[in-house]
């Protein structure tokens, strides 16, 4: 995968890197389809001392989600069952009402 580094004030790469993987049971791979930088990245811009394996820089991201942890994958359909329900509640209350206006 693609990475942005900074290695030195004003010494910004794109390298390739080790593909992302999951550790946690609430972490999630997702595909990246647009990056920016924000400004909390440029903070060392100017400043950062040399390092030689370089400091991954950029948090702003719109992606895709590709693989999650169980935990992770469990909260996402409980959500799902939760507003589901709720859809569900919600056409009774309506068909409730249509059968009050229509007596």
């Amino acid at each position: 995968m693609r990475a942005t580094l900074m290695y030195a004030a004003g010494d910004v790469r794109v390298e390739n890197v080790p593909d992302a993987h999951l550790i946690d049971s609430t972490d999630a791979v997702v595909r990246v389809t647009r990056a920016c930088i924000c400004g909390s990245d440029l903070w060392p811009y100017n400043q950062m001392e040399p390092s030689g394996g370089g400091q991954r820089m950029g948090h702003e991201f719109i992606a895709s989600s590709r693989r999650s942890a169980r935990t992770f994958e469990r909260s996402r359909l409980e959500k799902f069952k939760k507003v589901k329900e709720k859809i569900k509640k919600n056409q009774e209350k309506y068909k409730n009402k249509k059968k009050i206006v229509n007596k």
